[in-house]
C-alpha cells in the first residue's frame, strides 16, 4: 500500500450532505496506508437491519446517527448478518486514496451488472474522485470519474470529518490478498 503523510484526520469518518427530498449523507472511511471504505448511503428514513436504535426522522443529524449506528453494530459482535459486515473478500466499495500536497485522489470499486439491462453476474468498475485538500478534516470532490463510461462530471462535493470510537479496524492486506 501507499505510504503518505496524511494531512487528513483518520480517527472517524467523512461524510458529505447527499439530500433531495430525503435527508441523506455519503459516507467514507479513510486509513493509514492509503487504504478506502465507500460506504455508501445512509439517510434518516431508513428501516435497515444493520442500523441499531434508529428513530425515522428526514433530517442530517438522523442520518448521521444512522451511520454511526451500523459503526456501533459493526463493534458490537461477532454474531452480525454477513450483509451488514465489511467483507474481506468483497471488492465493492473498496480502494485506495493519495494527497499529495492539496491535492486528492480517491479510487474504488463499484460493483455493478456486468451486463446492464439483463440479469448477470456483478462485476466491479473502477470510479474515481478528485479535489483538494482543505485542512485535516475537510476536503473538497471536484470532479468524479466513472471509468466504466469513460464520463467525468464537475461537481462540488464538501466531505466533512467526524470523529468517532467505533470506526471499524481494517487491515488492507486482508481485504486486497485476493487481488495481487
Amino acid at each position: 500500500m501507499i505510504k503518505q503523510k496524511n494531512k487528513l484526520r483518520l480517527d472517524g469518518f467523512y461524510y458529505v450532505n447527499n439530500s433531495s427530498d430525503v435527508k441523506s449523507i455519503d459516507v467514507l472511511l479513510l486509513y493509514n496506508e492509503g487504504f478506502v471504505i465507500n460506504e455508501g448511503n445512509y439517510n434518516g428514513l431508513s428501516s435497515n437491519y444493520c442500523l441499531v436504535n434508529i428513530k425515522k426522522e428526514n433530517s442530517i443529524e438522523n442520518a448521521i446517527d444512522s451511520y454511526k449506528s451500523r459503526l456501533k453494530l459493526l463493534n458490537q459482535s461477532k454474531k452480525i448478518p454477513r450483509s451488514c459486515k465489511i467483507l474481506e473478500n468483497d471488492l465493492d466499495g473498496k480502494g485506495v486514496f493519495v494527497t499529495n500536497n492539496d491535492s486528492i485522489i480517491i479510487q474504488y470499486y463499484k460493483s455493478d451488472l456486468k451486463i446492464r439491462n439483463q440479469d448477470s453476474f456483478n462485476d466491479y468498475f473502477l470510479h474515481e474522485y478528485r479535489g483538494v485538500v482543505l485542512n485535516d478534516t475537510l476536503f473538497k470532490i471536484l470532479k468524479i470519474v466513472n471509468y466504466r463510461d469513460n464520463i467525468t462530471k464537475n461537481v462540488e462535493l464538501e466531505f466533512k470529518f467526524l470523529k468517532h470510537s467505533d470506526k471499524p479496524k481494517v487491515d488492507s492486506k486482508d481485504i486486497f490478498k485476493n487481488i495481487y
